[in-house]
């Protein structure tokens, strides 16, 4: 199944390629991929984000988006192209910054059954860190 685009509201700050920021007939907000995305890199991002779905791994809700010939037309929609593109549920999420690990309650970890510490990633510029309640490490 795929959805239409009824309204383009600008385009993403972030991203290698800028996507569109879209509503869709669903009443949903969604990142599309437009022409600065190649057809290739939008089928990988469709088989990724199947298999992780189908793994249950958390992954943002996306589909097939039709951009109709008129739409394109419209200057705020230069280089979305007309057709089908992939398109990214926009979802709201809260950043873990590092002054907020204290707030995280303890339990046990997911991966390792370990109900001593919490463990959590987030992203520095330039490298990954990996937090538990005790120390930092970072690589």
């Amino acid at each position: 199944m795929s959805l239409n685009i009824i309204e383009v509201l600008g385009r993403s700050e972030q991203g290698v390629t800028r996507p569109f920021i879209c509503r869709c007939d669903d009443g949903c907000i969604y990142f599309v991929k437009g022409l600065d995305s190649n057809r290739e890199s939008q089928i990988k991002e469709w088989v990724v984000g199947s298999l992780a779905s189908d793994l249950g791994l958390p992954v943002a809700p996306f589909s097939l988006v039709y951009a109709d010939a008129a739409l394109t037309r419209l200057s705020v929609c230069e280089g979305l192209g007309e057709g089908y593109s992939f398109g990214s549920r926009k979802i709201q999420v809260t950043e873990l910054t590092y002054p907020n690990i204290r707030h995280v309650p303890l339990g046990a970890c997911p991966r390792t059954g370990n109900s001593s510490s919490v463990f959590c990633c987030f992203k520095f510029p330039k490298k990954a860190n990996f937090v538990s309640s005790s120390k930092l490490i970072a690589f």
